[in-house]
């Protein structure tokens, strides 16, 4: 068996150091070394794609409720998430896709206080933040991210519950109670939202 292992390739290369022929190694049958895979790109390019749509416009349409300055903000935040988003079409390996899934949640990160004192004053713009912030967990198991880096503040909007579907025909009338999204749930509505 021709298997190249850690050992084997220390020893094999005596002249490299050893944190590179660790490194080396570490990338050769790891998740750092495997290919993204589609269904990762693809809620990728979406939450980037729900951002720029429909978190940015809810926003937008507050009006007067928020000021030039911080509208200004939240704007060059969410077009900053898309960019990042877009650039997964260049990605091939599940570390490009975490390096990108770790980019937009610091813009993420970076967008949370500025639009949680508005999320009562901004009609429809909680719950579509809640399914942003809430898909993001499922788009880091898509990707093997390690570790979460979203805040406290992130957790919390995407835990807030969102209006259920108005009751089907013949049901009795009135509203609907609040319901509890799961990251996976979100992330199935942001794919819907966005035609992925």
């Amino acid at each position: 068996m021709n298997t190249l292992t850690r050992r084997r390739l220390i020893a094999a290369t005596p002249m490299i150091p050893i944190g590179l022929a660790l490194a080396d190694c570490a990338a050769l049958g790891t998740a750092a070394g495997t290919a993204l895979a589609p269904a990762a790109a693809s809620a990728i390019e979406a939450i980037g794609q729900y951002f720029v749509n429909n978190v940015l416009s809810a926003i937008q349409g507050a009006g007067a409720s928020i000021s030039s300055s911080t509208l200004g903000t939240i704007t060059q935040i969410v077009n900053s998430i898309g960019q990042a988003a877009a650039g997964i079409s260049t990605a091939t390996t599940q570390t490009q896709g975490q390096s990108t899934l770790q980019t937009i949640e610091g813009y993420v990160n970076n967008l949370a206080p500025v639009v949680a004192p508005f999320l009562s004053l901004i009609p429809g713009a909680g719950p579509i933040l809640t399914i942003a912030f809430a898909a993001l967990p499922a788009i880091e198991g898509l990707v093997n991210l390690g570790s979460s880096l979203l805040t406290p503040l992130v957790s919390q909007i995407a835990a807030a519950p969102v209006p259920s579907p108005a009751p089907a025909a013949g049901r009795r009338l009135g509203a609907a109670a609040p319901v509890r999204v799961s990251p996976n749930q979100a992330l199935a509505l942001v794919l819907a939202a966005t035609g992925h």
